[in-house]
């Protein structure tokens, strides 16, 4: 079969590959090919094709490199080489084979159209001119000629001929937006303001169906601060049609512009109930009236709804679900916030600071199962936020989960810097892991590095002085922190609580007897423990019979140390 298309490829390429006798303009004789040399020609022709055509380009160009090496003249293989040099941005050495494929066979319209495009690209503007009349000579109905060669013309700022160009155009092909767009361009940079607009009216003569380039004559008289000329056509376009978006838009602009916020506002209404513009350019509208709404309430409440109309509009939006989650946070509904927050994330996984946010509210909630979940998830796509570890660390630790969150808080504190805003809080819940986990002489030692960090760190102070009392290890220590957290917060009853057990501990029962009934008075809803606390510091300042109510009193919220069942059948404190 290879043989059969090798024949075939020698029959389509042989006019290029320069096998038969004749005289180039350059003086250079043509050689005969041998039958051998002609196959072998056509091989690596049909080779160097394949490559290229499978985009390996480097293996395409030795295949044309070896079909030179056979004819030196065959205009094909540099006209291939050229293409490939081009497609890898070496247009120097495009241009040079390009030059050569059109040297040795001057009448194929490609090499030369190529040729022309690389002298363009290397700004040989003379030169791609030159190429493109050339090519306009053999065929005068080719509209790209013209274009490419008017536009290089606008490049080489020769703006007096490129006019010419187009105008050719016009003449031979007619009224176009292409062509008519161009001249305008053309005309504002000569600052010919009267033969610009003159552009924009013939062409939206010739359509006078086309709401669009009557838009454009709008937008010419707004740019030229005629705004008065710019709302009548709005105004008529939309006469014409109701539903014209972005006349109504435009409308909007000019209405800003005089200061008319009112009629603007509800001209962007319309605009954003619009199916003619897109989402995108509505969202991206947004955001710039957003920046405006700090010192604007007027404006603000306008963001609002409109942002409202989106939402019904494009339900599943992200973009717009983040705007309007945003607005929610901002007046504190969170719960309406973590709603849209989770359409976000459903639709797309890959913006962080929406998870961050999803993930704060969650915390504020204390929902520690979707804190727990989400974080997880966000996890999947976002493996380095110390951030996310955090939090789903913090969540499963209060899901009891201790294994679990020692891991994430392991791996998240590696991510962390000294000045991490984290750090303490990550130092906190390892060592609150650590002790769970019953790794105690660890967890001590980073609540010791805590405290040299931050000394006066209460919630720290509280809970390190608390598990030395419970391990009745170091209580003079464990007295000096509890003391700081109290002096800190003397109204606090945690603090208070833990105050008091340890002066407990410590055998100092009447002033024990203090701290824990100020524990009692600030405490609306003590728990079973500091209730049984209560009960065990009464019956050592022999107050048997308040101890015993004051168990009896923890029994119904909980089982409090384990102990209660025994104290109160026995009606003594029991260790």
């Amino acid at each position: 079969m290879r043989l059969v298309y090798l024949v075939v490829v020698m029959i389509m390429l042989l006019s290029g590959c320069g096998t038969s006798k004749q005289l180039l303009k350059s003086g250079t004789v043509v050689k005969e090919l041998s039958e051998k040399d002609k196959f072998n020609f056509s091989y690596n022709l049909y080779d160097g094709n394949k490559f290229y055509l499978n985009g390996e380009y480097d293996q395409a160009t030795n295949a044309f490199l070896a079909c030179l090496k056979i004819d030196s003249t065959s205009s094909v293989a540099y006209y291939k080489l050229a293409s490939i040099f081009l497609i890898s941005k070496d247009l120097v050495l495009a241009e040079q084979y390009a030059k050569k494929a059109v040297m040795f066979n001057s009448e194929n319209v490609w090499y030369q159209y190529l040729l022309g495009n690389l002298y363009a690209e290397n700004k040989k503007f003379d030169e791609a001119i030159y190429v493109y009349k050339n090519l306009l000579k053999s065929n005068k109905n080719e509209i790209d000629y013209y274009l490419k060669l008017a536009d290089i013309q606008m490049k080489a700022n020769y703006l007096k001929q490129s006019l010419k160009t187009l105008n050719d155009i016009e003449k031979q092909f007619g009224v176009s937006d292409m062509i008519s767009l161009e001249k305008h361009k053309i005309y504002l940079h000569q600052k010919k303001y009267k033969e610009a607009l003159n552009e924009l009216i013939i062409l939206s003569e010739a359509f006078p169906k086309e709401p669009s380039y009557k838009r454009l004559i709008a937008e010419f008289y707004f740019k030229s601060n005629k705004i008065d000329e710019a709302i009548l056509i709005y105004k008529k376009n939309i006469e014409d049609n109701a539903f014209d978006g972005y006349s109504h838009m435009g409308l909007a602009e000019c209405y800003f512009t005089k200061g008319n916020k009112k009629d603007a506002i509800r001209e962007l209404k319309l605009a954003f109930s619009s199916v003619e513009i897109t989402s995108e350019i509505k969202v991206g509208l947004l955001v710039n009236l957003m920046q405006g709404i700090s010192e604007d309430p007027v404006l603000e409440t306008a963001v609002y709804e409109l942002t409202e109309i989106l939402v019904k509009k494009y339900p599943n939006d992200p973009d717009v679900n983040t705007i309007y989650a945003d607005f929610l946070l901002k007046n504190n509904l969170l719960k309406d916030a973590r709603v849209y927050l989770r359409k976000v994330i459903n639709v797309r996984k890959d913006k962080y600071l929406v998870w961050e946010q999803l993930l704060l509210i969650e915390n504020q909630f204390q929902d520690w199962n979707a804190l727990y979940n989400e974080s997880t998830e966000a996890l999947e796509y976002f493996p380095n936020q110390s951030f996310l570890y955090f939090f789903n660390g913090f969540s499963a630790f209060q899901l009891n989960k201790y294994e679990e969150a020692l891991k994430s808080f392991e791996f998240g504190f590696k991510l962390i810097t000294k000045d991490d805003p984290l750090r303490k809080d990550y130092m906190t819940f390892l060592g609150e892991c650590y002790y769970k986990l019953d790794k105690k002489s660890d967890a001590f030692k980073i609540f010791d590095d805590l405290l040299k960090e931050d000394v006066e760190n209460v919630m720290v102070l509280n809970n390190y002085a608390y598990y030395l009392s419970l391990e009745n290890k170091d209580l003079k220590r464990a007295a000096e922190m509890s003391l700081k957290t109290i002096i800190a917060e003397p109204n606090n009853p945690t603090y208070l609580d833990t105050y008091a057990w340890i002066l407990f501990m410590q055998k100092n029962y009447k002033e024990a007897l203090i701290y824990i009934e100020k524990t009692i008075q600030f405490d609306l809803d003590p728990s079973d423990v500091v209730i049984e606390h209560y009960g065990d510091i009464l019956f050592f300042n022999d107050r048997i019979e308040d101890s015993i109510i004051q168990w009896n009193k923890a029994k119904l919220k909980g089982e409090g140390s384990g102990y209660l069942d025994e104290k109160i059948k026995q009606k003594k404190y029991i260790k």
